[in-house]
């Protein structure tokens, strides 16, 4: 067991990683210099728009240390770039015909970490390509800001590279594209000024801290290639332990997945449970939980890179639009809507796209749109959760909250999901009623009030090919901290008005979810 000077130094120590790895550098010593060159790089000033940084100048490309890594399917390990040798192409059987993926991580971090890798291998074994990862650890450390002030320098130096495998290696630009997560995102745009006219830049939730609300010469936008796409992640308001990346639309496609913020299966970002994750299973933990809905992004994109499973984004103005408004969201027939990730550029779309994913890796499943439609009940207040199990037994929930509005007679409450089992193997449907403990009952006179709701029927519905079901609840009562089973299944929405016991058997859907 830690002592309690132990526990005290953790603690401390943790605050001080906090101030000095995620705040923008407040205290950090502001260089005099408005200028420094870099000879072929060219001159860096922290004058408007380019006083984002805290006053801090970028560092010198011999600090920073960027180091490009190729790799292709016939590399057994990854060769460095360097300007003027040419023998890593030979060696690797660089081929300037195939597209070539440039992947680049963001602050704290470096080439050769594992998300690095595993996106690496997903992205050759998906087709022949190259693929050429971007490390720049060495100046991405503390503070904060100076990593943001650095990225120019990089994405300098990538950009010379892009332009260097145009000319000499043959590569055209509509084989290029730029994966780029948080800072990495905006190296990506900076590549894209210094090479105009790339193919497509990926920013995994840029940065927002030192970007937002800057000029476009600044941060990554539409204009630097000729698609960009963006997965939003973390873009709640930035309050030093959340809201790392930037809501804003800033390319031609934004998608948000679970309203591009707190991500399901994150922990809640808190500096007390960074703290306890700090305490109780070290800083790799603590830093885990203070990154989760940050590094989403990373883990969503890579799994779309294989999976045959897609991430339709579908045309609305919030998350909260897409759970309520089915028929006008849920729009886009199979095939039609953009899918984040890997495909984002197949349809051609544009605009803003709102999404669902699971909270666990796979993070895509069957999306499906429940609708719980209560029967006659006294107005009441908490949680209603809803799972979804199929014939496999295994199932998803999704919590439905009354917050400031209760739950009232006849009332309906709509939320997307997005489930292992498709609508068609659901075979019953659980809800679960709960209360706040603090709000369960009142004493009045030695008496208790008993909270409940009324359920007349769950819907579900397929987002993408607008089958229904309807499970009958038969105005059955569920009471606080209990669970009812409905396993009277029908297509007809017109069914749970007929008692249970005149069901027309002979509807095949029907019978196939009568549990007997």
């Amino acid at each position: 067991m830690r002592t309690m000077l132990e526990q005290i130094g953790i603690r401390l120590w943790f605050c001080v990683f906090l101030a000095t790895s995620v705040w923008a550098a407040p205290g950090a010593e502001r260089q005099k210099r408005s200028r420094t060159c870099f000879g072929e790089l060219g001159c860096f000033a922290n004058l408007p728009p380019f006083n984002n940084t805290d006053g801090l100048l970028p560092q010198s490309p011999d600090t920073i240390q960027t180091t490009f890594r190729l790799f292709t399917t016939t590399c057994k390990r990854p060769r460095v770039l360097t300007q003027g040798d040419a023998s890593p192409y030979t060696d690797c059987g660089f081929d300037p015909t195939l597209p070539v993926k440039f992947i680049v991580h963001g602050f704290l971090q470096h080439g050769q970490v594992a998300w690095v890798r595993d996106m690496t291998n997903a992205l050759l074994r998906k087709e022949p390509m190259s693929v050429v990862t971007v490390d720049w650890g060495s100046g991405s450390g503390f503070p904060y800001s100076q990593a943001a002030a650095n990225t120019r320098v990089v994405g300098t130096e990538l950009g010379t590279l892009i332009s260097t495998l145009r000319s000499e290696r043959g590569v055209r630009a509509d084989k290029i594209h730029i994966i780029g997560h948080s800072l990495g995102a905006h190296i990506a745009g900076y590549a894209g000024n210094v090479s105009p006219g790339i193919a497509r830049i990926t920013g995994l939730d840029p940065a927002e801290p030192d970007f937002s609300d800057t000029d476009l010469a600044v941060h990554l936008d539409k204009t630097d290639a000729l698609f960009v796409d963006i997965i939003h992640s973390d873009g709640a308001e930035f309050d030093y332990v959340t809201g790392f990346g930037w809501i804003a639309a800033v390319g031609h496609i934004d998608f948000y997945p679970n309203g591009g913020m707190n991500q399901p299966g994150c922990p809640q970002e808190s500096v007390s449970n960074i703290m306890s994750a700090a305490y109780n299973h070290g800083i790799e933990d603590a830093e885990d939980t203070l990154s989760c809905s940050h590094s989403r992004s990373i883990y969503l994109f890579t799994e779309s890179i294989l999976s045959t499973c897609p991430f339709f984004g579908h045309p609305c103005s919030s998350l909260e639009a897409l759970d309520k408004n089915a028929e006008s969201c849920l729009r886009c027939p199979r095939g039609n809507c953009p899918q984040m990730g890997y495909d984002a550029d197949k349809t051609g779309l544009s605009g803003k796209f709102y999404l669902r994913t699971r909270g666990s890796a796979p993070f895509c499943g069957e999306s499906q749109h429940v609708t719980v439609e209560f029967g006659s009940m006294d107005t009441t207040s908490g949680q209603v959760r809803v799972e979804l199990v199929g014939e496999d037994l295994s199932s998803d929930a999704v919590h439905i909250n009354s917050n400031n509005d209760p739950f009232k007679s006849g009332d309906r409450r709509h939320v997307l999901v997005v489930d292992r089992e498709r609508v068609s193997d659901v075979t019953q449907v659980r809800v679960t009623y709960a209360r706040p403990s603090s709000q369960s009952w009142w004493w009045w006179h030695g008496s208790v009030t008993t909270y409940s709701v009324s359920i007349f029927s769950v819907t579900v519905t397929n987002a993408e090919d607008g089958l229904s079901v309807h499970f009958c609840g038969d105005y059955r009562t569920v009471t606080n901290g209990n669970t009812i089973t409905l396993s009277r299944g029908t297509t007809d929405p017109n069914a749970c008005l007929v008692p249970q016991s005149n069901v027309h058997r002979a509807d095949p859907l029907v019978a196939r979810h009568q549990i007997v």
